[in-house]
């Protein structure tokens, strides 16, 4: 999400941090920025909010998997872990490749990128 989602109040936020603190599921006024059907399918299996904010600890672990996900870019993902990785200590190195490891062998990626042909 780019821009702030529309407030019921007509209100204008200039940043999405700005939209969810005047949220009520936030202890502000405004109403929920998503359908009250849609906010009650969302909540009852994840959270009040569909807002993910990504831990900054995943961040070059996250561009190193869109590049490995993708078939298109897959090749350029070796010149990529050496760009974002090149002033990186090597603990941080190996933190960041085993995190990228760790979510191309869940369960779920596998069968997206390996679906199991039936015969």
């Amino acid at each position: 999400m780019k821009d702030p989602p529309a407030a019921e109040s007509g209100r204008v936020y200039k940043t999405i941090d700005a939209r969810c603190k005047a949220c009520r599921v936030y202890g502000g006024r405004e109403k929920r920025c998503i359908a009250l059907k849609t906010w009650r399918a969302w909540g009852n299996k994840h959270s009040k909010c569909p807002r993910v904010d990504l831990d900054l600890d995943n961040a070059e672990a996250a561009s190193v998997l869109m590049f490995t996900l993708d078939e298109r870019l897959r090749a350029l993902a070796p010149a990529l872990v050496e760009a974002l990785l090149a002033d990186v200590p090597p603990q941080r190195r190996a933190l960041v490749l085993t995190r990228v490891r760790a979510a191309l062998m869940e369960p779920t990626v596998m069968a997206i990128m390996y679906p199991k042909h039936e015969e």
